[in-house]
């Protein structure tokens, strides 16, 4: 059943494909540039596209379930992206603002201030099949052909027809890290990047002003192969938690009069990274304390965190909330 709806609703759009969808390049209220082939359609993205104004009453009353499948279509992050353009010169940015807040939008609209105007001559003039009024629904596939006022209850069949695959829905991710002081040491940031990779890279700490939540995928951090939270330090091996009690204990452990008993103290006395504990980490801390140098020895880190990767492992069905933790440790401190 499923793939005769497909096949009838192919059928229906055919005319369509006799003139492919024309480059537009748009303005949304929030000030992005939006290009239709190399921002979209050259990217493999299918684009739902949707006419409307600001006091239009069905426009108005399917805004809601208009979001709603713009998020289960993976809120840009997939394959999939949806734009809104208004075809009232009196919809200036603060019109479609408003209608967006109202709703609570989040997909791009493009106001008369944006370009929607010109860009929707095509969609009105007949090109693409007789005008009906809005809201108009056209779904675009990457190879430019068009599928003209699409029902919204058949959207997700023509979507799917189109080549669109829904995404699957972003998580909450929570990364909580111990360390001995609240405040994170600067040069010290989290980054989240494909496991064996440096790139791409989004400093996590950095994104969320400290509070290391955020969504995935987003906008902001796209989806990725195999995501993982690492560590990147460019802090100096000098601290006010390196104290000579540090080195006392150090000492201890290597006369074997008192070892040290956990697996972080072990790995923050090893400041040379040979995978020992000797009178050589001793002195590197002897130095960093005196003022004598600003790094250890073999570039090791000033911190480092436990484990070293944090894979993100989401929800087979995405959604919900993933709480990530970690140890971040300054190396040399083993109090």
């Amino acid at each position: 059943m499923r793939s005769l709806l497909l096949a009838f609703f192919t059928f229906i759009c055919l005319s369509s494909f006799a003139q492919l969808a024309p480059d537009f390049t748009v303005t949304d209220t929030g000030g992005k540039v939006h290009k239709l082939y190399a921002d979209y359609l050259d990217k493999g993205k299918v684009v739902v596209f949707k006419i409307f104004f600001v006091n239009c009453p069905p426009c108005n009353a399917i805004a809601p379930s208009v979001q709603q499948k713009y998020v289960e279509w993976g809120s840009g992050t997939g394959n999939v992206q949806f734009i809104e353009l208004t075809n009232k010169v009196g919809d200036t940015n603060p019109e479609v603002i408003g209608y967006k807040n109202k709703h609570g939008l989040t997909f791009p609209s493009i106001s008369a201030d944006g370009g929607a105007l010109t860009a929707i001559i095509p969609y009105m003039n007949g090109t693409f099949g007789l005008w009906t009024g809005t809201p108009m629904f056209a779904v675009i596939t990457p190879n430019k052909s068009v599928y003209y006022d699409v029902l919204f209850n058949n959207l997700d069949n023509v979507i799917i027809a189109a080549g669109g695959t829904k995404a699957i829905p972003p998580s909450n991710v929570n990364l909580s890290v111990s360390f001995q002081s609240p405040t994170l040491p600067q040069g010290v940031s989290y980054v989240l990047r494909p496991a064996g990779a440096t790139s791409p890279s989004y400093n996590i700490t950095q994104l969320t002003g400290g509070t290391n939540q955020f969504v995935y995928p987003s906008a902001t951090i796209p989806e990725m192969s195999n995501p993982e939270i690492v560590l990147e330090s460019t802090a100096s091996a000098f601290s006010s938690l390196l104290t000579v009690t540090d080195l006392v204990t150090i000492r201890n452990h290597i006369l074997g009069t008192q070892p040290l008993a956990l697996a972080s103290q072990k790995l923050a006395a090893d400041v040379n990274g040979n995978g020992l504990i000797t009178v050589s980490d001793l002195v590197a801390i002897q130095k960093v304390i005196g003022g004598l140098s600003v790094q250890f020895p073999n570039n090791v880190p000033s911190y480092k965190l436990i484990p070293s990767s944090i894979p993100l492992l989401l929800p087979p069905a995405g959604g919900g909330t993933v709480n990530l933790n970690g140890e971040l440790i300054k190396m040399g401190n083993v109090k």
